[in-house]
């Protein structure tokens, strides 16, 4: 090792689960290469192992300090030990259970060493692709305590989800990945010894925001997550939350301000809460959560209800943000949610929401069928493709009244989640021969310095609030000569679709999606490299191609339709 003082110092805590640990250790070798040792140093505490790891740590003596404790000195003490040891100007305090990758912890350190920020985490995914941790937010549940709870924002959702990919200043982060300035660290007090294992992340970050500063949570960054490795089990968290409560709990407040900011989303439950008769079919997927997959379920869930076989809905993972509905969709929503699980055999139609999902439906799906009962049969239903095997239906998208005027320019859904997509859009309007046509942008998050790229690459501009209700999206898009949707991450493209039955002229990523597969030459096909090219003859045909546009999209999207093609495709799994 180098005599030079390193950059960062990790502190890793140990208590058995040798495994973990030298799996840990090994991708921080391959991660940091020659760093290792010189710009990073690594201090493990082992908290007296009943196993065999400070033996296996011996192996590592020659890259890494082992700090073998005689007694259990819990996560908190453990780090404090840690972090008096260690060297670094940066703190990054990691759990023995991640498996980091190469350029993750050097993100974190340029984001720490930036002027105003306190600490910063980052992305924490489950071995399976799953989403552990995308931040906390303060929510009461009302079943436990009127005081708001830290809970994983996103927990247990899909991985790449456009929500937990961005960079936000929220209020804490976990300690399972967590970088902090020395000085900060040290100005606190660092952590609070009087936890067992849990909220001392939390403590430490709202101690890091009480001094001024930010806690920044970094989205583009990943580490792997055996979560429940470090900590062990039989803790119990109600001390734990009662020392919280005690420290904070006057002080805290539901993050209803945040949710609505950042996402267009509340954190309050469905109001209508009556139990309606159980019906035969159930759509499972991200029911009442934001994002391009739960809009799809919702507009089936519509679909369904206009075709006259009404759905229960069933959200497969916990939900805390949820969009800001109106109308029918709203209204549908709350109800199939409200209503009774069917008592027999019914109908399952999964809605792909991530990665994980969608690899078990082929590349492009947005819907597929299984039929629940004991013979197993299954059908493929999916929105929007080419012709084929397959049966294939159009995502269900409810426009109501007439054609709208146009006349109000550019409507961008901005992929502000995804920093480089969003640069590189903002860049192509910025260099297109429209300048001085209006442009509204409408992102799919407020992501950190997301006003600030705005500003500075195309001032003229009008930036929008997120909106996580395609009603509102539409009557957005009704006034729009041309709706630009580039977002990846929509695989379903509702937002191109929504604003074309609005009467907007499209501009889509790829031939082949859901928008080009139904609108076919009326959409107009470029990715941000080409966009400033199309972006004139678009807004020039605009106004006279309107009605046609429209009427392709309602023809294909009108949920009646789509409901009714549904039902055709699955009548065999039904009474």
């Amino acid at each position: 090792m180098s005599d030079a003082p390193p950059v960062a110092s990790i502190v890793i805590v140990t208590y058995g689960q040798r495994a973990l640990t030298e799996a840990c250790l090994r991708s921080l070798e391959q991660a940091l290469g020659p760093e290792l040792g010189r710009s990073f140093e690594i201090v493990v505490v082992d908290n007296d192992s009943p196993d065999d790891t400070v033996a296996m740590l011996s192996t590592w003596a020659d890259r890494v300090t082992v700090l073998a404790q005689a007694a259990n000195r819990n996560f908190a003490g453990g780090c404090n030990i840690g972090a008096r040891a260690s060297r670094g100007e940066i703190l990054i305090f990691l759990n023995n259970d991640t498996i980091v990758g190469a350029g993750v912890l050097e993100g974190l350190v340029e984001t720490v060493r930036e002027p105003g920020v306190g600490a910063a985490g980052l992305r924490l995914l489950y071995p399976d692709g799953g989403l552990q941790h995308a931040g906390f937010l303060l929510v009461v549940n009302p079943n436990e305590s009127a005081i708001p709870l830290p809970g994983h924002l996103l927990y247990r959702h899909d991985g790449d989800h456009p929500a937990g990919r961005a960079t936000y200043e929220l209020d804490a982060v976990t300690g399972a990945c967590l970088a902090v300035g020395r000085d900060v660290f040290d100005e606190v007090g660092g952590f609070d010894e009087g936890f067992v294992n849990g909220c001392e992340d939390v403590d430490l970050c709202f101690k890091v925001r009480a001094t001024g500063r930010s806690i920044v949570y970094r989205g583009d960054l990943t580490v792997e997550h055996h979560e429940g490795g470090t900590r062990g089990a039989g803790i119990d968290d109600r001390i734990n939350m009662g020392r919280l409560h005690a420290r904070w709990g006057a002080m805290l407040e539901q993050d209803d301000e945040l949710a609505a900011r950042n996402w267009d989303a509340t954190l309050t439950e469905p109001a209508d809460q009556r139990l309606l008769p159980s019906r035969d079919i159930a759509v499972v997927g991200e029911i009442t959560g934001i994002g391009p997959a739960a809009d799809e379920a919702r507009g089936l869930i519509l679909a369904l209800e206009r075709a006259g076989r009404p759905a229960v809905g069933v959200d497969l993972t916990p939900v805390k943000l949820r969009p800001v509905l109106s109308g029918d969709t709203g209204r549908a929503t709350i109800e199939a949610v409200c209503r009774a699980a069917p008592a027999g055999p019914a109908l399952r139609i999964d809605v792909p929401f991530g990665a994980a999902s969608a690899a078990q439906a082929p590349p492009g799906a947005g819907v597929r069928a299984r039929h629940v009962s004991p013979d197993g049969r299954t059908a493929g239903v999916i929105p929007a493709a080419p012709a084929g095997e397959a049966a294939w239906i159009a995502p269900a998208i409810d426009v109501a009244g007439p054609v709208g005027p146009g006349g109000a320019g550019l409507l961008v859904s901005l992929p502000a989640h995804d920093t480089p997509a969003c640069q590189a859009i903002l860049d192509a309007l910025a260099h297109s021969e429209v300048r001085g046509l209006p442009i509204r942008l409408v992102p799919t998050v407020v992501a950190r310095g997301l006003a600030e790229r705005v500003a500075a690459t195309l001032p003229s501009a009008e930036l929008l609030a997120p909106c996580s209700d395609e009603a509102r999206w539409i009557a957005l898009a009704a006034t729009a000569d041309v709706a630009v949707c580039l977002d990846a991450d929509d695989r379903f493209e509702r937002r191109a679709l929504g604003a074309a039955g609005a009467g907007a002229t499209v501009v889509v990523a790829v031939p082949d999606g859901p928008a080009g597969a139904i609108l076919g030459e009326q959409a107009v096909v470029a990715g941000p490299d080409g966009l400033a090219a199309v972006l004139p003859a678009a807004v020039a045909a605009a106004p006279s191609g309107r009605a046609a546009v429209a009427a392709c999209a309602r023809a294909a999207c009108a949920p009646e339709r789509v409901g009714r093609q549904l039902l055709a495709l699955v009548g065999q799994g039904l009474s």
